[in-house]
């Protein structure tokens, strides 16, 4: 279990959402999961209160739950490895990133030259612009496409754009190197065109990584399952719900005010292209240098404007008839977003949104929503709730949904979750996945992951998986679950840590699940949605 110290004595406890020192008796709470911030109670009386209300809640609710099925299983242990259409996927989604903000980018730039520079509108240098911007605007188009996603369509564009895009990078650094030769690097200017020149050659290679994998990608299969990865991709698309819903029909947090946020940050991207650079080549690459500043405010207004889209759960299902996909997951799991990476999460926010574009085709996808959030992140339809609400609500929809995906955790309440889906027989519809865990270092991630195998074997102790998931040593390569109804359990795993490792993992997972796949006599009970 994951410890922390005491504010007090700097003694050791058992982290949770309120804690109590047993060394010095002092009441915490948590404030904050990242970074990791809690707070003392000061209140005697208020702060005995609230750990007890919350321990005695969690207590009855355990109480309440007796698994149905007490004998031992088969203990059989089946693992997928997707490690090599990971691995191939991981350059292709950096190749992705590439075609739709990288050129998009140049896009901005090419248009600010021919605004700002005549030589630009006319002969050599207009013809060029022009097949550059016909290049660069349908790689944007193929990489928005794919971003998100898996999708193998999207591979034959793939297969045409990404060697245009070498010539074009190929074209303006040999230009790039002609300046540099003839000029000498003399000031910054030419520092930083030397700066562009190594990014166009790096961006080249990576294109022509990418166009390997996408060739790979195209032949590679999923051993165990016998099938090809374009099939089992092509499988899924034609067992969606034909039911097609009109996002019009929902209603949004708050739409005005996302479309008014989100045409600010976009003007600001666009002042990029109005603003005349200086004429004096100091000043200009100065001024060049610090233009991202307003792709930084641009980029985050317009990541702000997206979560004022979301829709509620109640809103979802009160237009979708379908039945629904239930997400599960601990708040602490929720990604958070840093200043970085705000480019790539304006379109690729989360892995949540990834299963949401996913699992939309097949019900609504709903989750409970975090109190701490005041605008939802992408991802869910979510609502929000105390406990004594949450409750019976993700009871009642465990027994409705078509499958229950969910993130394994480290909280009390993510155990009564699992533990209720075992005592209901939610299990064989369930795809228990390790949520990506974005920790460089190894240590901390290793135990982050152990904790949650501890949980998972206190949960099922006792039932016919104990003796299966006893046979798992480490979740390090882990992505996904299965659990048969003989007591087997199926690992999709992949040594890849990419984000895709897990978005494929959880599209294997729910075609066995969709096809009653036969592996390892797993006996699948679950209905197509």
């Amino acid at each position: 279990m994951k410890k922390i110290r005491c504010i007090k004595c700097e003694g050791e406890l058992d982290f949770d959402d309120v804690m109590e020192c047993p060394n010095c008796g002092s009441i915490m709470r948590l404030v904050s999961s990242e970074p990791l911030t809690v707070e003392t109670v000061e209140d005697r009386p208020i702060a005995n209160k609230i750990f007890n209300e919350s321990q005695k809640l969690y207590e009855i609710e355990m109480a309440k739950i007796k698994y149905l099925d007490m004998f031992a299983g088969l203990a059989k242990l089946i693992e997928i490895d997707i490690s090599n259409p990971a691995r191939a996927l991981r350059f292709l989604r950096r190749a992705d990133y590439l075609l739709a903000i990288g050129c998009s980018y140049w896009l901005l730039a090419f248009l600010r030259a021919f605004i700002q520079k005549p030589t630009y509108r006319q002969g050599e240098g207009l013809m060029f612009a022009l097949v550059a911007v016909g290049v660069l605007s349908s790689s944007i188009v193929t990489g928005y496409r794919h971003i998100g996603v898996i999708d193998n369509r999207a591979w034959r564009a793939h297969m045409i754009v990404l060697p245009l895009l070498i010539l074009v990078l190929l074209s303006i650094a040999r230009s790039d190197f002609q300046y540099i030769a003839n000029k000498g690097i003399r000031g910054l200017l030419e520092v930083l065109i030397l700066r562009v020149l190594c990014g166009n050659l790096s961006n080249s290679v990576l294109a022509l990584m990418a166009l390997v994998s996408v060739v790979v990608l195209r032949r590679m299969k999923i051993t165990l399952l016998g099938i090809q990865l374009v099939e089992l991709l092509s499988n899924l698309r034609s067992l969606r719900h034909p039911q097609a819903l009109k996002s019009t029909r929902i209603k949004r947090l708050n739409k005005p005010l996302g479309i008014f946020i989100g045409v600010i940050g976009a003007t600001v991207i666009l002042l990029q292209v109005l603003i005349p650079i200086p004429v004096d080549g100091d000043t200009a690459a100065v001024f060049l240098e610090y233009l991202w500043f307003l792709d930084l405010l641009g980029l985050s207004l317009l990541l702000r404007a997206r979560g004022y889209f979301q829709v509620s759960a109640d809103s979802l299902l009160s237009v979708d008839s379908r039945d629904p996909i239930l997400f599960l997951r601990s708040f602490d799991d929720d990604e958070k977003q840093v200043y970085k990476d705000r480019a790539e999460a304006l379109l690729d926010y989360s892995l949540e949104t990834r299963l949401s574009n996913h699992f939309t085709y097949f019900g609504p996808f709903i989750a409970i929503g975090s109190p701490r959030e005041s605008v939802p992140v992408p991802g869910a339809a979510r609502i929000v709730m105390s406990h004594r609400e949450w409750l019976p609500r993700v009871a009642n929809w465990m027994s409705n949904a078509s499958l229950i995906v969910m993130y394994s955790g480290k909280t009390n309440w993510v155990n009564w979750e699992l533990a209720k889906i075992i005592e209901t027989g939610c299990l064989q519809k369930l795809i228990l996945m390790i949520p990506q865990i974005r920790r460089w270092d190894r240590a901390i991630r290793s135990e982050d992951i152990s904790d949650r195998l501890d949980r998972l074997r206190e949960v099922f102790r006792n039932t016919r998986w104990s003796e299966s998931l006893a046979g798992i040593q480490d979740l390090q390569d882990a992505r996904a679950m299965l659990f048969g109804a003989n007591g087997s359990i199926v690992v999709i795993s992949s040594h890849p840590r990419n984000r895709d490792s897990f978005h494929l993992a959880a599209l294997v997972a729910h075609y066995v699940l969709l096809n009653k796949n036969p592996i390892a006599d797993l006996s699948y009970d679950v209905e197509a949605a």
